[in-house]
């Protein structure tokens, strides 16, 4: 486990130009982790991930090498969905593995903030 934690730390790198360390999702704090490795849980270091929502610890992972900058920024929307999923339970979204309605909804947030010239590409 020791490993896994020098691995955690050695694979943070400093935040994209423009994305944020840090978010408050309806009172509660996340910290933001970025990754140059796709291996960014490290409960499961086989598994391969785009972002990682982690409720237990505050976190937000969000893997840099997943593709484009604005597919960063989808990936980014993706977890903020899935971190209201965690503080309202009852909602009826995200309850699936990889929650594809996530990706439906975090894309079109992405291109309607993209379009209207709030985020840059």
């Amino acid at each position: 486990m020791e490993y896994l934690k020098d691995w955690i730390i050695m694979a943070i790198i400093k935040e994209p130009k423009g994305f944020p360390t840090k978010l408050n999702v309806l009172g509660v704090e996340f910290k933001v982790l970025y990754f140059d490795d796709p291996h960014i849980d490290p409960d499961d270091i086989n598994c391969v991930y785009d972002g990682l929502c982690c409720i237990e610890t505050g976190e937000i992972r969000i893997n840099t090498k997943c593709g484009p900058r604005d597919f960063m920024w989808q990936i980014l929307f993706h977890e903020i969905l899935e971190a209201i999923t965690f503080v309202f339970p009852d909602l009826m979204i995200g309850k699936t593995k990889y929650h594809p309605e996530l990706d439906i909804i975090s894309k079109s947030f992405y291109q309607v903030l993209r379009d209207s010239g709030v985020l840059k590409k």
